[in-house]
């Protein structure tokens, strides 16, 4: 289901992160990962861990918590969109690879550049995806 965002009542910030998080999960899967047609796939929508929190493992916590959710419910693959270079490590130490990366200086909200101030070791957005 398509939503249009330009009706659904949340502050323009938040409509414009969420047209962003299309752009970055709109991406076909079955070619990259070999999926058949009716095999469920767990979507999940952001992975971060708060920056004062790094480094304890909380982020493997997480992926793998969701990982072993996801196998219950009967999904054999998983996807998520990674934030950050920390969040796309830890993904990978769990076997998902990047599908689609997107710098943030590239994506533009009716022409406009959403987001500023990025650090430069923050400068790109992952989709990323694992069979389970």
């Amino acid at each position: 289901m398509k939503i249009n965002y330009d009706i659904v009542p949340v502050p323009p910030i938040r409509r414009s992160l969420s047209k962003f998080l299309d752009v970055m999960q709109h991406r076909e899967l079955g070619q990259v990962l070999g999926t058949d047609e009716g095999e469920k796939c767990y979507h999940g929508e952001v992975l971060c861990v708060r920056t004062d929190q790094r480094g304890k493992g909380l982020g493997q916590i997480l992926v793998a918590k969701t990982i072993e959710m996801a196998r219950q419910k009967g999904a054999k693959y998983f996807d998520v969109t990674s934030v950050n270079p920390f969040t796309k490590k830890i993904l990978e130490k769990f076997s998902f690879e990047v599908i689609y990366s997107l710098p943030y200086a590239d994506y533009r909200d009716n022409g406009e550049e959403l987001f500023i101030n990025i650090k430069p070791e923050n400068d790109t957005c992952y989709y990323m995806a694992a069979k389970l």
